[in-house]
């Protein structure tokens, strides 16, 4: 999912946390990536610019999700570190995290998010 759909797969993150709610981030992560398909298309300087700001956000967007999972969970790492990996290969980055809390059936490839952990409710 975090390969193919990075969108679903962040939505489900940040829901399963409490952080945001599910529609919110996708239609966050969809705006982002229309906006950049519609730049990729496009022969202009702007364009390029835009794409690559699109790009720029998503990856600053991971970077806080990874930070925030860190500090929730307590793990030990830099933020160097996540910017690292959220950058260079945000996929990766993805699973890792979606893996970590636990937001997904394992064998299942559902687009719904799961229920918010209760300890992180920010409500």
């Amino acid at each position: 999912m975090s390969c193919c759909c990075p969108g679903i797969a962040v939505a489900q993150i940040s829901a399963r946390l409490g952080l945001m709610q599910f529609y919110h981030v996708l239609g966050l992560f969809g705006g982002l990536y229309l906006v950049a398909l519609i730049a990729a298309c496009a022969d202009s300087d702007f364009f390029e610019f835009l794409f690559w700001l699109c790009a720029v956000i998503s990856a600053l967007c991971l970077l806080r999700l990874r930070w925030r999972i860190r500090t929730l969970f307590s793990i030990p790492g830099s933020h160097v570190e996540d910017a690292a990996f959220s950058f260079c290969c945000g996929c990766c980055s993805i699973a890792q995290m979606a893996s970590h809390v636990e937001s997904y059936e394992p064998g299942t490839f559902t687009f719904a998010p799961r229920a918010t952990l209760q300890g992180y409710s920010l409500n």
